[in-house]
């Protein structure tokens, strides 16, 4: 199992960017690999294959399935097929106030939010996010090598 925690990886400009821009709720589905978070993860995996990514935005929510782990949701509905993605990245962007909402990660590793804060995991590394009260934004991605279905 690896975890990977990186802080401070934007530029303080293009964070504050990100900390005003309205960023869609709704999972995006992006073709290529052109992202800065991704790149960061450069020193760590190889990103050659990646084909397109999924995004999405966690604005003061948190996922409600509880312990469980980035997969190719349409493969495993249809098929029953469990596919991952190459890594899955948990991104915050805003931490205000917060109490509770750490990440806890499979093998007991809990990880506290904080602005600026990356969070990379290896595929099939199961992790949920704990309630909490205060303001919290996350970005999410999982970068995948081939191209997803609906």
């Amino acid at each position: 199992m690896k975890v990977i925690i990186l802080d401070n990886v934007l530029p303080t400009d293009l964070l504050k960017d990100w900390q005003d821009e309205e960023m869609p709720t709704t999972p995006q589905w992006t073709y290529g690999k052109n992202h800065p978070l991704i790149e960061a993860t450069s020193p760590y995996y190889d990103t050659s294959k990646i084909r397109g990514f999924e995004t999405w935005l966690h604005r003061n929510t948190r996922p409600e399935v509880g312990f469980h782990y980035d997969r190719d949701e349409y493969s495993y509905a249809v098929d029953k097929k469990l596919r991952f993605p190459i890594f899955s990245l948990i991104f915050y962007i805003i931490v205000e106030d917060l109490e509770g909402g750490e990440l806890n990660v499979e093998n007991n590793i809990k990880i506290t939010p904080k602005e600026n804060r990356l969070v990379i995991l290896a595929p099939k590394v199961k992790h949920e996010v704990e309630e909490f009260t205060g303001y919290r934004t996350s970005l999410n991605i999982n970068p995948w090598e081939r191209i997803l279905k609906a």
